[in-house]
């Protein structure tokens, strides 16, 4: 499952670096941990998750959209997110920038469209970048896979 706080630095993080911010789409938030935190934080969340987790241990206060997010998903955020989120790595790269939309997105696993041909991590890291149009990187303070690709406000 990786680092028990993850979500909570990733949300340190989102709110340092985008103080903007006043709505999230958060995306593939299995048991919606990160939306809970953000919401707590002020910020108005919509979750999209198509694999719904164990319903005794997902976060009371998060709505799910059950669906799988793409690039053609209608965005009206004013950030996308995911931690960790597999398939839609790529797909929210592809979509904040076919909507001008800042994202940050903690990559895991080299899956999802634009993967096929990728042989090891950092090749998959470049990919995304380059599909980006160019984005920052940092590391969260957490064990396990911990990288952010971010892209902020122009």
């Amino acid at each position: 499952m990786g680092d028990s706080k993850r979500n909570i630095e990733f949300t340190r993080f989102i709110k340092r670096n985008y103080p903007k911010v006043k709505s999230i789409l958060v995306v593939a938030d299995g048991l919606g941990e990160l939306s809970s935190l953000l919401r707590r934080e002020g910020y108005h969340t919509r979750t999209f998750e198509p694999r719904m987790r164990d319903r005794r241990k997902r976060a009371r206060d998060v709505k799910y959209t059950r669906v799988y997010f793409t690039e053609k998903t209608e965005i009206w955020e004013d950030l996308i997110v995911g931690m960790h989120p597999d398939e839609a790595t790529s797909e929210i790269i592809l979509a904040a920038k076919k909507n001008n939309k800042p994202f940050a997105v903690v990559p895991c696993c080299i899956v999802g469209k634009l993967s096929s041909d990728i042989p090891g991590f950092n090749a998959w890291i470049k990919r995304l970048t380059h599909i980006s149009g160019g984005c920052n990187s940092t590391l969260l303070p957490i064990k396990g896979k911990n990288l952010v690709l971010y892209k902020q406000w122009k």
